[in-house]
């Protein structure tokens, strides 16, 4: 099975499925600039993540999707933004032990997006409050 491109059909399926169901809100950013650049950024983070996960054949790929894909519905259905953070902390985590441990630099690029994420993520908990 062709591993490449089922991260952008995880996180993307998720992403339909939750907003089919009409009671999540939709990424909304307030510098409209920003909110052509998320997908882009997404698909190419997921096709690197695709193209390790290929390479290496690591399980603990499976256990990142299920965190990424429940960060979105916790943050956009239920609005949980400590959960979500925590979600988020735990992915940065989990992606550094799959770069140490399968020696991949691909996901580089994902561990720091992560990482800002958290930081975006944080300020709109901190904002809310």
């Amino acid at each position: 099975m062709n591993l490449i491109f089922l991260p952008n059909f995880i996180i993307y399926g998720t992403y339909l499925m939750i907003q089919q169901l009409g009671k999540c809100k939709k990424f909304d950013n307030d510098n409209e600039t920003k909110n052509y650049l998320f997908p882009i950024i997404w698909t190419t983070l997921n096709f690197l993540t695709g193209i390790s996960w290929h390479q290496t054949k690591d399980f603990y790929f499976v256990y990142l999707m299920i965190l990424l894909s429940s960060w979105l519905v916790i943050y956009l259905c239920f609005e949980n933004y400590i959960l979500s953070l925590f979600v988020l902390i735990s992915s940065v985590f989990l992606t550094f032990s799959i770069m140490k441990r399968q020696k991949t630099k691909l996901l580089l690029p994902l561990f720091f997006w992560l990482i800002y994420a958290s930081y975006l993520n944080y300020f709109t908990m901190t904002s809310q409050s």
